[in-house]
């Protein structure tokens, strides 16, 4: 009896253990084994020289990253399965059903990287930097951020404080979450860089690179741009359970060589780290929420699992439980001489 009844407590574990790693596997973050980073080169990219920053990833990540280039419109299938998704500076429009499609990739815990560039008269590549504003526009976060451009050009930041006239970041320029972001570590960028508004109360209260307040912004047409609250060259905003991750110096992550040192950007100050924190940093802060998401989801399942169990249980207790004959009543035997004695009494009383 005793082994019987632990073979049954045995299929209820089994049972319950059953649904919890069904419901943990469906829940489970999509950045485990490979690392499936897009690259969108369908959309017209104005550059795409970033094959050392993609080597350094690969790299810092024991040869984990898969790198794909997307040569067609996205569709619904497109984005699943991947950890990060790339647009480069670009000159060709997204779709309003594209623009939902990479919402919805954010939502789910996608990664979004918008790579700005600035404008720079007759130089070989320029891109339309309304497109990148159009696509974050169209995704509704917390904090409104925007491209800051004039007629589709991207301004750029010129610091003449500086002896190349390039934005130089040190500690002081990083506000404290994304400091907190990045795992409390800050980097010394050199940047050639394009401008961001944020629209926002408190400036150190989101996830920023805050250039130096003597900075001035110069316009496609040559106008300056003096910018009082509000300008940033990088910002990170949380989207449901993924990031959407903007900056406005993609050159300076590029393989392009920096005319007056003869190296590449990437490769001036400490432009790579920076590069190699903010995405593992984004990846790892991803995949802890999907994480944290599955374990709330087992919390709340579990109560309704194990009432599903025991009831399943029960039906399998009575299904199987032996059934037992029915104990015949004996037929209790009368003696005569009992019989006798009580007619005589009878008679007696009489």
């Amino acid at each position: 009896m005793l082994v019987k009844m632990n073979t049954k407590y045995l299929v209820l574990v089994i049972l319950v253990f059953s649904c919890i790693s069904v419901i943990s596997i469906h829940s489970s973050p999509q950045f485990e084994n490979r690392i499936v980073v897009v690259l969108d080169t369908y959309h017209k990219p104005a550059l795409l020289n970033f094959s050392k920053a993609f080597e350094y990833l690969n790299e810092s990540m024991n040869h984990s990253v898969s790198l794909y280039k997307l040569n067609h419109s996205l569709n619904k299938s497109t984005l699943s399965g991947v950890a990060i998704y790339i647009i480069p500076p670009s000159n060709k429009t997204f779709s309003d059903e594209e623009k939902e499609i990479i919402k919805s990739y954010v939502r789910r815990g996608g990664i979004l990287i918008l790579m700005g560039l600035d404008y720079v008269k007759d130089r070989e590549f320029n891109s339309d930097i309304i497109i990148l504003d159009d696509v974050l526009s169209s995704i509704p976060l917390d904090t409104t951020i925007h491209f800051n451009y004039t007629k589709g050009l991207g301004n750029t930041i010129i610091d003449p404080l500086s002896n190349d006239s390039y934005v130089h970041i040190n500690s002081s320029h990083y506000t404290e979450p994304l400091k907190e972001f990045l795992g409390d570590e800050t980097y010394n960028l050199i940047l050639e860089s394009a401008v961001l508004t944020v629209e926002t109360p408190n400036v150190s209260s989101e996830m920023l690179i805050i250039p130096p307040a003597w900075v001035y912004a110069l316009s496609g047409d040559g106008t300056i741009l003096y910018f009082e609250s509000g300008i940033t060259i990088f910002a990170i905003e949380k989207y449901g359970d993924g990031y959407v991750i903007s900056l406005g110096f993609s050159i300076s992550l590029s393989d392009l060589v920096e005319p007056n040192s003869g190296s590449p950007w990437i490769d001036l100050g400490e432009n790579k780290d920076f590069w190699l924190a903010v995405i593992k940093n984004s990846l790892k802060l991803s995949a802890r929420m999907q994480y944290q998401k599955t374990y709330n989801i087992i919390l709340w399942m579990a109560p309704m699992v194990g009432g599903i169990g025991v009831f399943i249980l029960s039906i399998y207790f009575i299904a199987t439980r032996p059934r037992v004959a029915p104990k015949k009543k004996e037929r209790k035997e009368v003696k005569i001489s009992e019989l006798l004695k009580e007619m005589r009494k009878t008679r007696e009383r009489k």
